[in-house]
């Protein structure tokens, strides 16, 4: 049988042949006819020099005279899969020359049989040979004439002699009729007499057991077993080096074939193996192992497995010598294929299984042949004439179906008749020595071509088109399986199979892999899928009854009786078979049942027999240096390993026994250098497999419990494992989804984090806190990257934990508040920074990918106060995180949530106290994290090398706002504040500028002013904080023009802006004043203790009370005002530079907003900047007489300097030209708005118009160089230059001066024309303005005639410069008491509330009562006067002087002019204190009685007046002749006559074409003079004081504006502190309870703990009991291992204990010599001593596992508890575990003692766990409590006491892991 070569790289390779047609190759096969691969070869054995021995020709396989090609074609095979395949030997084959033998006669000798031959004697006693056995020179044996009959011309190539080996004379060693027992005694002798030499004895000891010429190819079955015992007999005597060589060739040839297995296995060679290892030389045990290691693999026995077991143990401590060596042997036995039971066929002639004649062959439905088989072929020489056959199925006549193998390839030959064979080679070559599956389908097609499907391994490697169908009649009576027809030895098949079966059916692809899957195990007939442990959806291809019913025969190894093949009755079988369907084995075929290590070892008691193993790793190994060795422990996992994959029972077995939990304890309490990467990896090994293997889940639980996360365990190893281990539990052992059916997440991660806190900790614990960490001196020994990358890992591990859910499972489906709940705790009762920092950048990372899990679970478990605390921190690394974290639950948080955990509690507004606690700066970083909040826009990245922030983020916490610029105004200056503060307004203007929405939300904010001009500064000292400030006026110009522009009522937003302004400034202003008086004292006290005088201390006053003063303008407010109007000017600039009228514009309903809110501010401004400039009436008296004593100051003293309130009015004057005259917007809301008296807003209007006029003038005559200015005091004069400075810079003539020496430029007329009829519907309002703009005209043309025509040094004519000339007062008095009759009192408070009146003139007598009020006079009806004294006057319902105007209708009020009530004050001069002025002072611009004298060139002086006035005469007479009516009624002469009735009266004032100076001369004459004085005068000085009452009211009401913000914010302070105090309160609970809560948590997992080591300690004696009880493995009646029995705890009925069990602590009693001495003293201290050391060692060996060492573990629990945890049932146990429904502090008291503790509450028991830190434990007598809870035999009365607030436990509702609990004590 050919043996083809197989590469492992390349797949099949030649056969051997192909590579022996070289002369290199001849070569080589000469000199070695087999090479073995590496599980075959025997080893290398080196004997001594003088001995010529076999080994030495095993080395020159490998010489370096060899070829390197023919060398790669021997490693090629070395390297084959199985090791079995074309195997090269270490002995030379020898195949004589016939010339060189010095026989040529060939019949001299009888021809043998092949080198397969007849079977040899099973007793082995009278074997004989056939010829004589030739030993030549060379040591080599051989038969003569062998050639003719062994060999092939290929095999005689490269003989001996054409190597170069001489060939001599040979000796005849015995005679051919010597027996096996006389051949072994006479090679004994031999040895012992060293007669034959160490050549002759090995090869004559391999003739005879081989029965003949031994060699490795040809030749090498074991004849007899019983040869195997003699050879053991002749090893006795033998030397080392021969031992050691025939031990290797014996392992060689046992390797070769299972019948030299069997033989040796029906010996016990293993037990003689076990018995010789101790003792052997190292050669000869390595030797010894490897011959068990195929022993043990093919079969090992109970009893061998007993034996082995024993040879395992210790003896007296101390490992046996190469006991460990058998460790590799346990790691070979799993190792096997192929079925326990089989039929082994020897490949002699006949020798097969022969079946009862088949009536029928089946074929419609097609056949299939399927079975395991395994070649083992006899040789590798004669393949070329052998045809091995797997079936042949034919009739008498040889029509039928045939298979054998050609070589290593299978040949289908079907014969459908004589001549008509259709044979096909299968393209698959089967490896010799391997199992493989066969499946061999015959597809039937009537109408089509038929197939033929090959399967190998469950794969389909060929499908042949042939019809094979052999129709015919005839019965099928020639049917074998395994031999041809022929009894030919060349077709017998030599090797082993399992099942066979065959199908009336075709199968398919996927039954066809489904039998292979299968396994060559399954010996039965595919009826019950119980069977199998395969998958359903393989079980349902297998299973469904078609195999079943389609089954023609089915054979099976296990249903054999004798040599009867049995098949049970089938119905379809009786369709088949002519009678029985039974076979029959014939001819050498017999059934071979082995034992696997898994069947053995179960006998024994299961794989848990291996662990006590582990209890010895720590002993000492005899004969060994060091004494130690270090991977026993990996050498045994790796045992366990392999037996758990092999094995499903195995997996159940170590669960039961729990298994893991035994080798943790017992590695705990070994040495630190077990702990090794080998003893990690196989863990991880064998959680690998368990995480593919689906009934390995609950054991991978074990182990993960108690194995993979066991850190008191692995924290005693070296760094790099522990690395190891906890990378490899977060990256790869949580892939498989179905741990969570397993995995408790709860306890899991408590644990996890439990681990990190008292095990992985950076840093030790400091107060405040209590915690105490574990295996400090281990944990010291980790390095520093080292501890991080743990630390990383267990954190990931949490992630995976809390977060991996099923694929068809709902993230809302899962509870994780548990977890939430244990990650906050361990951040609560963590106090050192450095251990926080990782944790909480990953719970930073949890928040951002789980936003939906964690927020809720935030809120629920009120993670917000355990954030606070960790906010005032020291550490930044520790803020930050916290801060995002906060920041994540309050960006994820829906609306609701965020306002009941954050907003409600001003959580928000906290964050800067917090932040301010324990820092005192703010970095960057900090302030990043703050605006990420604030905008909700929180990166994904941790760190981040660029800030990158969205371009249109909103500001969605704007409270955040607030708490940054209080945040960096608290803290002191420095660079890195500074850069926070430019960083934080820069990116408000980057987010306010182009979002309204955020400008908005700015602006809703309350008193928003406030924090942010507290980031300016009023009093800038340096560049930086000026660039900081302008970056605020930059906010604040954006935020005010948002205001203005957009919002309504946004100008209150100014008004807001201008108080808290001033507010700020104030206090600043105060805090710089108290810091300089304190400089000053300091100083002061310095000067006197440096002049050595005394200080009393009782002199110092203290400070004021702060409040805040009057309204002044500061540069604060400039800036923000002429930002504000830098912004409104824009638009207007937009507006007229758009190809759109202005008009339209400022029309449009979109910008109606605009026009309101600008008209607003001017209106709120204007008359306090008139103010700011001198006052109206001193600047109108200024323009009129150069010579007026009326001084220009701010009556008001706002503080405003002249040139920054005239450069307001400018712009507000051309605003006013926009919003004012062009739009058409009713004033009359915005009065109403504003609370204003109607029509207020025109006659601001009018006042700031008749201002800026007012300016043109005075700067027109200062351009005309007036040399009446020249006599003006300096002051004023200054002030006037102030003002009128840069009034001649505008040349636009639309805008500014056009003409100096007009009276009036255009603009100015253009503005007054359109005060007056801006609101001409207004019929009252209009005819006051008339009536004002008429007086102020009229003073003006008069004042320009006056000095036009008056000589410079010649007084005025129409003013008198004397103010306090009788004339004048005579004149104010007569006019007053002329104007008193007409001039009815109308008293109306103003909207301000109730202001001064003014006085009479400077004369200092009583005010007159006239003047006290000053009235508008309503215009009557049409065609209604009131006829009073003769006169007519206004008809009118005015309201009363004593107030009675309360009691009027509001159409009553409205309808009317509003009146400005003015109260008067003694002793003031015009203008008073308060700027008043009465009427008095309008006789200033009378004129005199006397007219100067006309110049002579009266043309020059027409044309003078003439250019002056003439464009002032048109306004006037329009004016005059559209208001003829109420001017005719109003206008009265001194005898209250109408003076305009006149008709050249009327002609004058209306004609257009008149002269001006007639009009002037008219307006000079006496009756104009006093009738405009004594009605229009009264109006103008009423205008005039209406806006110093504005002016004073505008500061009132800056003033309560900043009080009210005072007060507002008072509130939200308070607010905020009532509320942070209740948040504080409720923190300090949480974190109370938490701390609790970790307490409980760390004695429960240290009890757990506990626990587990007493059970593991506990079940590892009951193996250890199990293993040397009598039955045992361990048992060989030894002394030393005499059993010690005890009482057991059980009880019966009657109290009585009767039952013994094994007493593990049990003793021989060494005291009995110490007693019998005599009773001296020093005898009795010696017993003392004795009997104390006694008690100290069963006490050592009682404490298994004690934390502290005060602390007795039997004081509480005692060996039934231990018994109760180990027998406990696996799933109750995972319930306990995962079902702890309710835990509360607790103490349990027993008479004499009070035990604190812990009460765990599941649904089936109660647990108690004693706190051994509490110190009423510690208080407790160990001896007291030890006789009052250790007393087994007495009933021991418990009460536990315990204190809970609420019970939870809901049926099917999982409870958190810790409730809200109270101490019962």
């Amino acid at each position: 049988m050919s043996e083809p070569a197989v590469d492992a790289d390349s797949g099949p390779a030649t056969h051997a042949t192909d590579r022996s047609s070289t002369p290199e190759a001849a070569t080589v096969r000469a000199e070695s006819p087999g090479a073995l691969s590496e599980s075959e070869r025997p080893a290398i054995v080196t004997a001594s020099p003088t001995i010529d021995s076999i080994s030495s020709e095993v080395q020159s396989v490998k010489s370096p005279d060899f070829d390197e090609h023919d060398l790669e074609d021997i490693q090629l095979n070395d390297q084959s899969m199985d090791g079995d395949i074309d195997t090269y030997s270490s002995l030379p084959k020898y195949e004589p020359n016939p010339a060189e033998s010095g026989s040529s006669n060939e019949e001299d000798y009888e021809p043998t049989a092949t080198p397969q031959g007849e079977p040899a004697d099973e007793s082995g006693s009278k074997t004989t040979l056939a010829r004589p056995t030739v030993i030549a020179e060379n040591g080599l044996e051989t038969l003569p004439g062998s050639h003719s009959n062994d060999q092939t011309p290929e095999a005689t190539e490269g003989t001996p002699s054409e190597a170069g080996l001489p060939i001599e004379n040979t000796t005849v060693l015995h005679a051919s009729d010597e027996s096996v027992e006389e051949t072994f005694k006479r090679l004994q002798e031999g040895l012992t007499k060293s007669t034959l030499s160490h050549k002759d004895i090995v090869n004559g000891l391999f003739n005879v057991l081989v029965g003949g010429s031994f060699d490795l190819e040809s030749r090498f079955i074991i004849e007899s077993s019983s040869n195997i015992e003699k050879m053991l007999d002749l090893l006795e005597v033998a030397p080392l080096s021969m031992q050691a060589e025939i031990w290797s060739l014996f392992v060689a040839i046992v390797r070769k074939s299972f019948r030299n297995l069997e033989a040796c296995s029906r010996v016990g060679l293993i037990s003689i193996c076990l018995d010789k290892l101790p003792d052997a030389d190292p050669v000869v045990s390595d030797l010894l192992v490897e011959l068990l290691s195929v022993l043990t693999n093919y079969s090992i026995t109970v009893k061998e497995t007993k034996h082995f077991l024993r040879a395992l143990r210790v003896s007296n401590k101390v490992w046996h010598r190469n006991s460990v060596k058998l460790l590799s042997v346990m790691q070979e036995m799993p190792k096997r294929d192929g079925a326990d039971v089989f039929f082994s066929f020897p490949g002699k002639a006949g020798a097969g299984i022969s079946l009862p004649p088949i009536a029928k062959w089946p074929y419609q439905h097609g056949w299939t042949f399927s079975t395991w088989l395994r070649m083992d072929p006899l040789n590798s020489v004669n393949f070329e004439k052998e045809r091995p056959y797997l079936f042949n199925f034919v009739t008498q006549k040889g029509v039928g179906y045939q298979c054998y193998f050609m070589g290593s390839c299978l040949v289908l030959n079907c014969l459908r008749g004589p001549g008509k064979e259709v044979i096909k080679c299968v393209r698959q070559e089967l490896t010799p020595r391997k199992w493989h599956h066969v499946a061999l389908s015959f597809v039937y097609a009537r109408w089509a071509r038929s197939e033929i499907h090959c399967f190998i391994d469950g794969q389909l490697v060929e499908t042949i088109d042939a019809t094979w169908l052999a129709n015919t009649n005839d019965t099928f009576d020639r049917c074998n399986i395994g031999c041809g027809t022929d009894n030919d030895p060349n077709q017998a098949f030599c090797g082993q199979m399992g099942a066979v079966y065959v199908f009336s059916q075709a199968i398919t692809a996927q039954q066809a892999n489904c039998l292979y899957c299968l396994g060559a195990t399954y010996q039965s007939y595919f009826k019950h899928d119980a069977e199998s442990d395969l998958p359903d959806s393989y079980k349902k291809q297998l299973f469904d009854a078609k195999l079943n019913q389609s089954l023609v025969f089915a054979y099976c190894p296990k249903n054999c009786h004798g040599q009867l093949c049995l098949f049970p009755t089938i119905k379809t079988a009786n369709t088949f078979f002519v009678q029985v369907p039974h076979a029959i084995m014939k001819d050498g075929v017999e059934v071979i049942a082995t034992h696997s290590i898994h069947n053995s070892l179960h006998s024994v008691g299961g794989i848990q027999m291996l662990l006590p193993l582990f209890a010895q790793i720590d002993l000492p190994h005899r004969d060994r240096e060091p004494p130690i060795d270090h991977n026993i422990c990996s050498n045994l996992l790796s045992v366990i390993s392999l037996l758990l994959k092999t094995s499903p029972s195995a997996q159940q077995q170590l669960f039961h026994s729990q298994g893991f939990l035994i080798i943790a304890h017992v590695l705990k309490h070994a040495s630190r250098e077990h702990l090794t990467h080998n003893v990690l990896e196989a863990f991880i090994d064998i959680s690998k497999y368990l995480l593919t293997c689906t009934t390995g889940i609950p054991l991978l639980k074990q182990l993960f419990d108690h194995i993979l996360f066991n850190p008191t365990l692995w924290i005693r190893a070296e760094d790099s494992i522990q690395v190891r281990l906890y990378t490899y539990l977060a990256e790869e052992f949580l892939a498989n989804a179905s741990l969570l059916a397993i995995i408790r997440r709860t306890s899991t991660v408590v644990e996890l984090m439990h681990t990190l806190k008292v095990h992985y900790f950076v840093v030790e614990p400091r107060p405040p806190s209590t915690y105490t960490v574990r295996n400090v001196e281990d944990h010291n020994l980790i390095s520093k990257d080292a501890l991080t990358e743990i630390r990383r890992n267990i954190l990931l591990l949490v992630e995976k934990l809390m977060f991996l859910k099923a694929a068809n499972q709902d993230d809302k489906e899962i509870n994780r508040e548990d977890e939430f709940q244990c990650l906050f705790n361990f951040l609560a009762t963590v106090n050192e920074e450095e251990n926080l920092i990782d944790v909480l950048k990953r719970i930073v990372s949890f928040m951002h990918t789980h936003p939906a899990i964690m927020v809720p679970s935030f809120d629920k478990r009120k993670g917000s106060s355990v954030i606070f605390k960790l906010l005032g921190c020291a550490n930044e690394e520790v803020r930050i995180p916290a801060l995002k974290i906060f920041g994540y639950f309050v960006c994820r948080s829906t609306t609701k949530r965020k306002n009941d955990s954050v907003n409600n509690k001003n959580l928000l507004s906290l964050l800067s106290d917090r932040l301010l606690s324990n820092c005192k700066t703010i970095t960057p970083a900090t302030y990043y994290v703050l605006f990420e909040i604030l905008i909700e826009v929180i990166p994904d990245e941790e760190d981040t090398p660029e800030r990158i922030l969205p371009a249109d983020a909103r500001f969605e916490n704007s409270t955040l706002l607030k708490v940054i610029a209080n945040l960096l105004t608290q803290l002191e200056n420095s660079p890195v504040v500074m850069d926070v503060k430019k960083l934080f307004l820069e990116d408000m203007i980057r987010y306010c500028k182009d979002s309204r929405e955020n400008r908005r939300i700015i602006l809703q904010m309350s008193v928003w002013q406030e924090w942010l001009i507290s980031l300016a500064y009023v009093f800038p000292e340096s560049p930086q904080e000026t660039e900081i400030t302008d970056l605020v006026y930059q906010l604040f110009a954006i935020l005010l023009f948002h205001a203005i522009r957009i919002e309504y009522a946004g100008w209150r937003v100014w008004v807001d802006t201008l108080a808290i302004a001033h507010s700020k400034v104030s206090w600043e202003k105060y805090r710089r004043k108290l810091k300089l008086e304190k400089a000053r004292k300091v100083a002061a006290i310095e000067e006197a203790e440096a002049q050595g005088e005394t200080i009393e201390g009782g002199q110092e006053t203290p400070s004021s009370i702060y409040r805040t003063p009057e309204f002044v303008w500061s540069d604060m407010h400039v800036r923000l005002l002429s930002d504000l109007l830098n912004g409104i000017e824009e638009v207007t600039n937009e507006w007229n530079n758009s190809n759109i009228a202005v008009v339209d514009h400022v029309n449009n309903t979109d910008n109606s907003i605009f026009i309101s809110n600008t008209v607003h501010v001017m209106s709120q401004l204007t008359d306090s900047l008139i103010m700011a400039c001198g006052g109206l009436l001193p600047l109108l008296a200024a323009a009129t007489s150069p010579n007026s004593e009326l001084e220009i100051t701010d009556s008001t003293q706002q503080g405003l300097s002249v040139e920054n309130a005239v450069n307001f009015l400018t712009r507000f004057v051309r605003l006013a030209d926009v919003f004012i005259f062009i739009s058409t917007i009713s004033f009359s809301e915005l009065e109403h708005e504003k609370n204003m008296p109607n029509g207020g807003i025109l006659r601001q209007s009018l006042r700031l118009v008749s201002t800026m006029a007012v300016r043109n003038i005075l700067a027109c005559r200062f351009a005309q160089k007036d040399r009446l200015f020249s006599n003006i005091p300096n002051k004023k004069n200054e002030a006037i230059f102030k003002f009128i400075n840069g009034a001649m810079d505008d040349k636009d003539p639309l805008k500014g001066i056009v003409n100096v020496d007009r009276l009036l430029q255009e603009v100015d007329l253009q503005r007054l024309k359109g005060v007056v009829y801006r609101d001409m519907e207004e019929n009252r309002q209009a005819q006051f303005l008339a009536l004002s703009v008429v007086y102020l005209l009229c003073v003006l043309m008069v004042s320009r005639y006056r000095d036009i025509l008056e000589p410079p040094t010649s007084p005025s004519p129409f003013f008198d410069t004397n103010s306090n000339s009788s004339a004048n007062k005579k004149s104010l008095s007569g006019n007053s008491s002329a104007s008193n009759k007409n001039s009815p009192a109308i008293s109306s408070s103003s909207t301000f509330g109730d202001s001064p009146t003014i006085g009479p003139g400077g004369d200092g007598g009583e005010p007159s009562p006239e003047h006290d009020q000053v009235t508008y006079i309503d215009k009557p009806p049409k065609g209604e006067t009131t006829e009073e004294a003769g006169e007519s006057v206004p008809n009118g319902k005015h309201p009363s002087a004593d107030n009675e105007n309360e009691e009027e209708s509001d159409e009553e009020k409205h309808r009317g002019i509003s009146s400005i009530k003015f109260t008067q004050e003694d002793n003031v001069t015009a203008p008073d204190s308060e700027g008043n002025y009465d009427a008095n002072e309008l006789n200033r611009f009378a004129a005199a009685s006397n007219l100067p004298k006309m110049r002579t060139d009266s043309q020059y002086l027409t044309s003078k007046l003439q250019t002056a006035i003439e464009t002032v005469a048109p306004l006037l007479r329009e004016i005059i002749a559209d208001f003829k009516s109420y001017l005719q009624k109003t206008l009265l002469g001194t005898h209250s006559q109408e003076i305009m009735n006149d008709v050249r009266v009327m002609q004058t004032l209306k004609n257009p074409q008149g002269s001006v100076i007639e009009l002037v001369m008219l307006l000079c004459s006496q009756e104009w003079q006093t009738s405009l004085q004594r009605h229009a005068g009264l109006a103008f000085i009423e205008l005039v004081n209406e806006g110093r009452l504005m002016a004073h009211a505008t500061r009132d009401h800056v003033l309560r504006v900043a009080n009210e913000a005072d007060f507002i914010l008072n509130r939200l302070r308070a607010e905020d502190v009532s509320k942070h105090a209740a948040f504080d309160h409720d923190s300090l609970d949480q974190l109370n309870a938490r701390k609790q809560e970790e307490q409980v948590s760390d004695h429960l997992i240290v009890s757990s703990r506990r626990r587990d080591q007493l059970t593991a300690a506990k079940s590892l004696e009951k193996m250890r009991t199990i293993l040397m009880s009598p039955s045992g493995a361990w048992c060989n009646n030894d002394k030393e291992d005499q059993a010690f029995w005890k009482l057991d705890l059980w009880e019966d009925d009657s109290r009585r204990r009767k039952r013994f069990v094994p007493n593990v602590y049990g003793c021989r009693q060494t005291l009995a010599s110490l007693t019998e001495k005599p009773a001296t003293d020093e005898n009795a201290e010696e017993l003392e001593k004795a009997q104390e050391q006694l008690l100290k060692d069963l006490s050592h060996k009682m404490l298994i596992s004690q934390p502290k060492p005060n602390v007795a573990i039997t004081d509480i629990v005692d060996e039934s508890d231990i018994d109760k945890w180990a027998l406990e049932d696996a799933e109750l146990r995972d319930v306990r575990q995962d079902r702890t429904s309710y835990s509360t502090p607790g103490k349990l008291i027993a008479p004499g003692v009070v035990v604190p503790g812990t009460i765990s509450i599941t649904a089936s028991d109660v647990y108690f766990d004693a706190d051994e830190d509490d110190p009423l434990y510690k208080e407790q007598d160990v001896k007291f409590g030890a006789a009052s809870l250790g007393a087994p035999c007495e009933r021991r009365p418990l009460l536990l006491v315990f204190c809970c607030q609420q019970w939870q436990l809901e049926e099917g509702i999982r409870p958190p892991l810790f409730i809200e609990r109270e101490n019962a004590f």
